[in-house]
């Protein structure tokens, strides 16, 4: 399929969901456990996301999982863990389960959308799937983000 036919109103709408995976919720998400936990938590979860895309792929779209993959994986998950519960990191903030949470909800929602967008990318190319997906999620975004801007003048 050609890009230009590839950029229809169709494909943009069947964007939608992808854009909310990936530019709603996952970002939203994020800044929202930036904001209640340590920077160094949020970037050792968000650090596991190719751990949740491998268990995503296995899980909906049959993807073998290697032992070494899960054992890979295994450890990664208790490194996070153990980093996660431990104190005094430094900094003005201090962890906080709900900000922790949150930055896993975070992970999660961008393997949804790593998974999800590989079906999208085959049908209309990675081009044209990343220029919907990023439009799709401008125009979701702009009346939660309009009022805001507006206050910047």
């Amino acid at each position: 399929m050609g890009q230009g036919r590839a950029l229809r109103l169709r494909n943009l709408i069947a964007a939608a969901p992808l854009a909310i995976a990936c530019i709603l919720a996952n970002q939203v998400l994020f800044l929202m456990a930036s904001a209640r936990t340590t920077p160094a938590h949020v970037a050792l979860i968000i650090a596991t996301i190719p751990v949740y895309v491998a268990v995503t792929a296995w899980l909906f779209l049959g993807e073998h999982l290697a032992t070494r993959r899960v054992l890979g994986i295994g450890v990664a998950f208790a490194g996070v863990v153990f980093l996660a519960l431990q104190r005094g990191h430094g900094g003005s903030k201090q962890p906080s389960a709900e900000g922790d949470l949150l930055a896993v909800a975070a992970a999660l929602s961008f393997a949804l959308f790593t998974v999800a967008n590989k079906a999208f990318v085959g049908r209309v190319g990675a081009f044209p799937a990343t220029t919907l997906v990023y439009l799709a999620g401008s125009v979701i975004l702009a009346p939660f983000a309009l009022p805001g801007l507006l206050r910047l003048r």
